[in-house]
């Protein structure tokens, strides 16, 4: 399919996969939400005689959030926020669902990950953090 070609899915076989792509990383268990941010900085270089306002584009930014149940057997992303930078795949639809339609990736590169664990008498024990680039990502446009 081409580029705008107005494909969409629901978030149901979205995924984070750490370690590699899927097939080869493990698939992260148990998370219900995962948010990408590719924000830019921006520089005023505006001066005397300008008729606006001129900006300057700065580095892009890698980072994002992942929030979900907590893997009582070992929750990788917990795991991974006690060691140094891992390799982060992010899906919208990773294929392995009977709903999928194809494996669509969004980003993936390095990161440094960060870990809140919840647990509430009236809730499922929880988990939620952030990611932040390590290294250059590569964000997949079609």
């Amino acid at each position: 399919m081409a580029a705008n070609g107005d494909l969409r899915a629901a978030g149901i076989n979205g995924a984070i996969v750490i370690g590699g792509p899927v097939g080869t990383g493990q698939l992260v268990a148990a998370k219900t939400q995962w948010t990408y941010n590719s924000s830019r900085e921006f520089y005023d270089g505006s001066a005397f005689s300008d008729t606006n306002k001129r900006w300057f584009a700065g580095l892009r930014d890698a980072q994002g959030t992942y929030t979900g149940l907590l893997d009582l057997s070992g929750d990788l992303l917990l795991n991974a926020a006690s060691l140094g930078a891992q390799l982060l795949y992010l899906y919208a639809d990773s294929g392995l669902g009977a709903s999928s339609i194809g494996v669509h990736e969004v980003a993936h590169g390095s990161g440094f990950l960060d870990a809140t664990v919840d647990v509430n008498l009236n809730g499922m024990c929880s988990i939620n953090g952030n990611f932040r680039a390590a290294s250059n990502w590569t964000v997949f446009t079609a």
